[in-house]
Order: structure tokens, then C-alpha cells, then sequence
């Protein structure tokens, strides 16, 4: 009798549990073991809203071409740099619309040497367009922060990166890029990227079918990667089906 009652006690605890996870999905219409994953996919979608009513624009520029504006802002040590990585790419110059601080333009400059003599099978060779990122001007990723003891001196970091955007019309094509660095020592961990997704400000039907994923190269080149390949499906104003396709890497320095 005895060992029955323990049953019926064990039963009646199982089915209490049963029943208030049922309870959680009827009230919610989420199963709880979906609540992390789900949690992620929130965080993704946070990162998103910081400019979704907006287009940010990037210019790739043709290979061996470099804007005007472009070429007032270089010493012509730096123009020579640029010169010889535009023979192999099509660039995005808009980090230098930034004021780089002679840390960061020591960090570029350094980067770019080595991209432009890295051998055949680095990540760069495998990209058509090009654009810089610096780490410097990430965002704080979260609310709460883990003290520096905590975090053994790293910090979570998310930016949203351009990985294509058309020429005329507000169309882009964006990857959220999430990291963790540490400042005193200059290593970067839990490299990460969101899904590509679009932005269309214009009244177009527009498919995007891209994939991308972020590297880091800790020994010749020594940056994080964001790749993106794929294109770019919609209407133009003509009512015509265009589709432009795109390999862009975003050098993360």
C-alpha cells in the first residue's frame, strides 16, 4: 500500500508538469524548449531594428578607379596602396569617410599590404567586391555587461554590415556581424554572423537569395572576414525582372 501511494504521489506529480507546459503553450502558443532558440532569433531581430527604415548605401567601385574625394584624403603612400588593391577589386571606400585615428589607419594601411600580396588561397581571393569595417566603431552588444573579471576582459559586440546595395535604387542587402574582443590583448572570439536579409525602400518586389558567414584569420592576415554571395531578384520601374549578383567580403580590421 504503501509503495502505492509513492506511485500515485510520482503519477500525480508527472501529470501536474504535463499539464502546466500544456497550460505554457495554449497560453503563449510557444513550446518552452524552443524559448532559446527563440531568444537568439529575438536578439538577431533587435540587431536588425536599429536601421531597418533605412538603406545604407555602399559604392563598389570599378577595378583601377578611385573617386576624387578619395584621392584628396590620401598621402600618396596611401594612394599607392589603394591603387594596387583596386587592380584586383571592386572597392567600397566609405571607411574613409570616417575620421580614423592614426591607430586605425596604421591597422588599415597594414591590412591592406598584406591583402594585396596574400597568396591564392586566403578568403580574399575568393570575392569580387570589398569593403573595410572598423572593429574600433562596433556596437556594445546588450543591455547588461559582464565585469571585466567576469568576462576574463572581453565584451560583446554587433554591427550591422552592407553587404550589397544597388547603385540607384534603395535596395541593400545587410548580415549583422557579432563578436567578443578583448581590448588589452586584441583577440576576438565567438565570431558569428545573422542571416542576409533585405531592406527595399522602393515599392519593388524584391527576392534576395544569399548566404554568408564570418572567419577569422589569426595568422597572416589577422582580421575577421564577413563573406556574402548570392543576388538580387526584383522589379525594376520598367516592370522587368533584373537580377544582379554580388560576392562581397567585409574585412573587419
Amino acid at each position: 500500500m504503501k509503495h502505492l501511494k509513492i506511485s500515485l504521489f510520482l503519477l500525480g506529480i508527472i501529470v501536474s508538469i504535463v499539464a502546466c507546459q500544456q497550460s505554457f503553450e495554449d497560453d503563449f502558443g510557444v513550446d518552452p524548449e524552443t524559448l532559446s532558440v527563440n531568444g537568439e532569433q529575438i536578439k538577431m531581430l533587435n540587431a536588425h531594428s536599429r536601421n531597418v527604415t533605412d538603406v545604407i548605401k555602399c559604392e563598389f567601385m570599378p577595378q583601377n578607379v578611385i573617386p576624387n574625394w578619395v584621392k584628396e584624403k590620401l598621402t600618396p603612400q596611401e594612394y599607392e596602396l589603394w591603387m594596387k588593391l583596386s587592380q584586383k577589386y571592386e572597392i567600397d571606400y566609405s571607411i574613409l569617410k570616417n575620421d580614423l585615428s592614426v591607430e586605425e589607419k596604421k591597422r588599415l594601411y597594414n591590412k591592406i599590404e598584406k591583402i594585396y600580396q596574400a597568396p591564392n588561397d586566403t578568403i580574399t581571393n575568393l570575392t569580387k567586391h570589398l569593403t573595410f569595417f572598423s572593429l574600433d566603431r562596433a556596437t556594445i552588444e546588450g543591455i547588461e555587461q559582464l565585469s571585466s573579471e567576469e568576462s576574463g576582459g572581453f565584451q560583446s559586440h554587433s554591427e550591422l554590415l552592407t553587404v550589397y546595395s544597388h547603385p540607384s535604387l534603395d535596395i541593400a542587402c545587410y548580415m549583422n556581424l557579432h563578436f567578443s574582443s578583448n581590448s588589452a590583448t586584441k583577440e576576438v572570439k565567438d565570431i558569428r554572423t545573422g542571416v542576409p536579409y533585405e531592406i527595399a525602400k522602393d515599392e519593388f518586389n524584391v527576392i534576395v537569395s544569399a548566404e554568408g558567414n564570418a572567419t577569422y584569420d589569426g595568422g597572416y592576415l589577422g582580421l575577421i572576414s564577413v563573406t556574402c554571395s548570392g543576388h538580387v531578384t526584383y522589379y525594376n520601374p520598367n516592370k522587368e525582372v533584373d537580377r544582379i549578383e554580388f560576392r562581397t567580403s567585409v574585412l573587419a580590421f
